[in-house]
């Protein structure tokens, strides 16, 4: 049996129907109109009338948490970072990433959690300090850090969300 009228027309107009919607999609993917990029958003800092916070090198700051835990535990260590690390104030810290000079921060938010001897946090239990400020909207230029310390009786690591000042 040879292939009849019909079929010959049901396949010559898929064919043509195929051909047209391959076009209309090289057609709208080149004529589109550009995207136009708007100003960025831009994460603004809570207001703090404290005076800015020099936590010195990364490793003067891990020894400070020790000390604070050696000698009160994690309530001493959250009663610190609830007191200091308050959103909107300005923390200076020295980092040999950025060549051993001080870089000030804007402090968004923090939190601090239990967690295990790697650093895994205990997501069955609460943050011993909530984030202050956990319905802010955070865009591309916030930065986050955190802080482990693993060592210790009572693991915990200390989070902040944050931006560049200068």
């Amino acid at each position: 049996m040879g292939i009849t009228k019909f079929t010959s027309a049901v396949v010559f107009t898929f064919g043509i129907l195929l051909l047209l919607v391959i076009a209309a999609s090289f057609v709208m993917q080149w004529t589109a109109a550009p995207v136009e990029n708007g100003p960025k958003a831009r994460t603004i800092p809570p207001k703090c009338d404290m005076p800015a916070l020099n936590v010195g090198t990364v490793e003067q700051f891990a020894q400070r948490l020790d000390s604070i835990f050696n000698t009160g535990g994690i309530d001493a260590v959250r009663e610190y970072v609830e007191k200091e690390f308050v959103p909107g104030r300005t923390i200076i810290i020295t980092s040999a990433l950025a060549g051993n000079t001080p870089s000030e921060m804007a402090l968004i938010d923090r939190e601090l959690r239990r967690c295990d001897t790697e650093g895994a946090a205990l997501l069955g239990v609460a943050p011993v300090l909530q984030r202050a400020t956990a319905t802010a909207s955070m865009n591309d230029d916030v930065q986050l850090s955190h802080q482990s310390r693993l060592q210790l009786r009572e693991p915990f690591y200390l989070t902040t969300w944050w931006v560049q000042r200068n």
